[in-house]
């Protein structure tokens, strides 16, 4: 097998186990996940789930990945610092009595693009980022029902949340901050995910802090709806378009 086909196989395999990482997570939050049986391939794509429930529906669910850093610089963020953090351990473990100081080096590295990924955040870069990405698996969803003959299909959104705690600010009848440590669901994003339920059957939110080894799980469909579960966010919901800050601080 060749170096491009062993790194192909290793991409994949990294994926699947990301994808299963984000599912497991939410069966421990979802019941209705835990009674399915997983029928997917291991190579599975498009969607990246299949299952079968007691009556022999077929139910789908596509996973991807939101990194809330990529409102700076679309291929940046935590994803590839913990890649990068990855290298690093394989790198120096054996040896690090040796190489103390180029792994100190390599590990400022990471650090510094961190604080770079806080300082540089753009709420409405990140918004423009979030909806084409999101419309790129929409769009595929009447395809991904007709391939695999699903009776129904939903999201599973994992949100990559960076070391850090987030300042909002809505203005509409008053000035609303709330210092958060989930991602917040604005006007646009709520927008967003309460219109895809013309398509879609449910849409999974998992909130992860990977330092922390942590996943917020919130289920939305028909009955759980945007608005009845971010509550706490009703403030952005008011304000003017073009009105909410959401800024990143250390």
């Amino acid at each position: 097998m060749s170096r491009t086909n062993d790194n192909s196989h290793e991409h994949m395999q990294n994926k699947k186990a990301d994808e299963y990482r984000s599912l497991d997570a939410a069966k421990k939050k979802l019941h209705f996940l835990k009674a399915l049986m997983d029928i997917s391939r291991p190579d599975q794509e498009r969607p990246d789930f299949v299952f079968i429930d007691d009556a022999s529906n077929r139910i789908g669910i596509e996973h991807f990945r939101i990194d809330i850093s990529m409102g700076s610089r679309k291929n940046s963020g935590i994803k590839m610092t913990q890649g990068e953090a990855k290298k690093i351990f394989k790198k120096y473990h054996d040896n690090i009595e040796d190489h103390m100081e180029e792994a100190r080096g390599d590990i400022e590295k990471i650090l510094n693009c961190r604080m770079r990924e806080w300082q540089n955040f753009d709420y409405y870069t990140f918004c423009e980022n979030f909806k084409t990405k999101f419309n790129d698996h929409y769009s595929e969803v009447e395809a991904y029902k007709a391939k695999w003959n699903l009776s129904s299909i939903g999201f599973l959104i994992e949100f990559l949340v960076p070391d850090a705690k987030y300042l909002v600010s809505a203005k509409g009848e008053s000035l609303h901050i709330q210092e958060l440590c989930d991602f917040p669901i604005t006007t646009e994003i709520w927008q967003i995910l309460n219109d895809s339920l013309d398509k879609l059957d449910f849409i999974i939110l998992d909130t992860n802090q990977h330092s922390r080894n942590k996943d917020s799980i919130v289920l939305i469909d028909k009955e759980n709806e945007v608005r009845q579960i971010f509550k706490e966010f009703a403030p952005l919901f008011k304000g003017e378009k073009g009105k909410v800050s959401f800024n990143i601080t250390s």
